[in-house]
């Protein structure tokens, strides 16, 4: 019965290959006239090299793959798996169960072409792939975490996924991964920063798409990626923009910002000294020296000034040779001029450019947050007026808007 029901073709011949019996699923399969199979030997109708062998190889049941090249199907892939019967004749006799595997094979190639070009993804993407179930725990990751993080891949299977996010950023992703499990899909990157296996932390960004099944979203796929040196030539931007490209000091955008955002938590009873510094015979210098010594001068002003400025000081470099002090919290008048004598008295000493000794002085404008001005531009207006007014009184002094 099982012979004769047998949903794959099974053939019964001797050790010449001649066809005892066959079933059903055969005669459906490869004859038209159930009674041809009686005239035929299984070489007729599978001309296969190896069947001599196979029958003589002993009474170990053996599996066996044909791929024959038909002319109008292409490949057929045939699997033999050759049964010895166990009865005692004269004669050997083997069962053969005979299945055709051509479907499987292709979807085996297919499969291995999918699998070849997976890895070839994975093996040369610079992104991060990673799958999360519900819990946030890691399924998967690619082989670039290791690239990116200095661990490898395995390490954080099974683990939480914030396991090495930066605490600061841990609430911000926690949400999104919650409006992620929902189905929302963010097209824009979220940002956030990785702990590196040597301790440094690596600034990421992270797309997350939500895996639907027909029972809801139980996980989701990440494509994160290294921003690191994004992030860094962003910060040089920033800083380019924000300082002074021979003195490394704060430029104009940067003076007026900050004293802008000093003038909004400042009450009235608080004062901001606003001190506008410009070098006397500076112009001499360039003429005489050169403008290269002219820069370098220039430097070395804004080093003397920095080592005094007080922690609540900021030095900007207006353009040439002038500078601008801000002074925060200063109680009165005389703080700042005392300040001011100060920086005076850095011209008491030569500056020396190129082993030559260069005597300058200055001369300072002084405005005061609210007397002389409550806006950005009134105190560097205001400062303005009290520096010309300290040139025209001689140079080499401070004057204080009147």
């Amino acid at each position: 019965m099982l012979f004769a029901r047998h949903p794959e073709p099974i053939v019964y011949v001797d050790e010449k290959g001649n066809l005892i019996e066959v079933n059903e699923a055969f005669t459906n399969h490869y004859l038209k006239n159930y009674m041809e199979f009686r005239s035929m030997k299984i070489q007729e109708m599978f001309p296969w090299d190896e069947w001599n062998s196979v029958f003589t190889s002993g009474d170990k049941s053996s599996v066996y793959e044909w791929i024959k090249q038909e002319p109008d199907k292409g490949k057929l892939a045939l699997k033999f798996t050759v049964i010895p019967s166990g009865e005692v004749s004269s004669e050997n006799t083997y069962f053969v169960i005979i299945a055709d595997v051509t479907g499987l094979k292709q979807l085996e190639q297919e499969f291995q072409h999918i699998s070849a070009t997976l890895q070839m993804i994975e093996s040369n993407s610079s992104d991060l792939i990673t799958v999360l179930d519900s819990n946030g725990i890691v399924k998967y990751a690619s082989a670039s975490y290791s690239k990116i993080f200095g661990r490898s891949h395995t390490e954080i299977l099974n683990h939480h996924a914030f396991e090495f996010v930066h605490p600061d950023d841990i609430p911000y992703l926690r949400d999104r991964l919650k409006e992620s499990f929902a189905g929302y899909i963010y097209w824009l990157p979220i940002e956030f920063r990785y702990l590196h296996q040597d301790g440094h932390w690596v600034y990421t960004d992270v797309r997350a798409t939500p895996i639907e099944t027909k029972d809801g979203i139980s996980q989701i796929t990440l494509f994160a990626r290294d921003i690191s040196h994004r992030k860094k030539l962003d910060h040089l931007i920033q800083h380019m923009a924000y300082h002074d490209s021979l003195t490394g000091l704060p430029n104009r955008l940067f003076l007026r910002e900050r004293l802008g955002q000093m003038l909004e938590r400042k009450e009235e009873t608080n004062s901001i000294s606003v001190l506008f510094i410009d070098l006397d015979g500076f112009k001499n210098v360039n003429d005489t020296l050169g403008h290269s010594s002219g820069d370098l001068l220039l430097k070395e002003m804004g080093n003397r000034l920095n080592q005094l400025l007080p922690s609540n000081g900021f030095l900007a470099r207006m353009g040439g040779d002038e500078f601008i002090i801000l002074l925060d919290l200063s109680k009165n008048l005389q703080e700042t001029q005392n300040f001011a004598e100060r920086v005076l008295e850095l011209f008491a000493s030569p500056f020396f450019i190129e082993e030559t000794e260069v005597y300058l002085t200055a001369s300072i404008g002084i405005s005061m947050y609210p007397q002389n001005g409550d806006s950005v531009e009134e105190l560097i207006r205001t400062s303005d007026i009290a520096l010309y007014k300290a040139k025209n009184a001689g140079k080499n002094r401070y004057v204080p808007f009147e």
